[in-house]
């Protein structure tokens, strides 16, 4: 179901961060999708995709730099434009 809403990704491993961004985002008009960590992340953008990735660099298991490197990559990366 495509609403006409930007689709934003909030990546963070603190669930309080994660409220605010999401709560002010949804607050302007945009759907938000949340991941607490950079694998799930990268499940989500390759199952339904967005077209924004707010995305926290400290965070366990695949940091935000490592998740930055992967979403560049193909297939996922032919979509991102620096």
């Amino acid at each position: 179901m495509d609403s006409g809403k930007a689709k934003i990704l909030v990546v963070d491993d603190d669930p309080v961060i994660r409220l605010i961004a999401t709560e002010t985002l949804e607050q302007n008009g945009f759907t938000v999708v949340e991941a607490d960590n950079g694998e799930d992340a990268l499940q989500i953008i390759s199952a339904t995709g967005c077209d924004l990735v707010l995305l926290d660099v400290v965070m366990p298991r695949l940091d935000g730099f490592a998740t930055c490197r992967r979403l560049r990559q193909p297939p996922l990366g032919r979509r991102c434009r620096s």
